[in-house]
């Protein structure tokens, strides 16, 4: 291959590897996307005893959107526990995601003070696009 072609090449790749492939959405663009997401799914027919902690959760992240530092700990806190209920009735490939989110959730709850806004507003975007998923397969009814 003469030096003309690779040369061509390289500007190529180059080129097309700086392309932004949506990585320019804000923290409020994601979290909003997935809140919106999961709301146009949340009144899907779900079994009963499931229904009520849902509601429940949203509230929750909706609080906890808001918050930072010790208020945002207690939250998560809360969200852990009513999270953790749902993933033996969650389908069995959304179960390790929401150990993830769970285990982070119980992490955040032992920052304390430490916890700042951007990151429990991105946890609360995941879990919102995680509860979305799950409410549009399997809706929390795996036995």
């Amino acid at each position: 291959m003469s030096v003309l072609k690779r040369l061509a090449l390289a500007v190529c790749v180059l080129s097309l590897s700086a392309c932004p492939r949506g990585e320019t959405k804000t923290l409020g663009q994601v979290y909003d996307g997935s809140k919106q997401r999961f709301v146009a799914v949340q009144n899907a027919a779900v079994p009963q005893d499931v229904a009520q902690p849902l509601k429940d959760i949203n509230a929750r992240l909706e609080q906890i959107s808001g918050q930072e530092g010790v208020q945002a700990s207690q939250t998560a806190s809360e969200l852990a526990g009513l999270l953790a209920p749902l993933t033996v009735r969650a389908g069995y490939t959304a179960r390790p995601g929401m150990g993830e989110v769970i285990t982070e959730y119980r992490m955040l709850s032992q920052e304390g003070a430490a916890v700042k806004n951007p990151t429990v507003k991105l946890l609360a975007a995941r879990t919102y696009s995680l509860l979305a998923s799950e409410l549009e397969t399997t809706k929390f009814s795996v036995q």
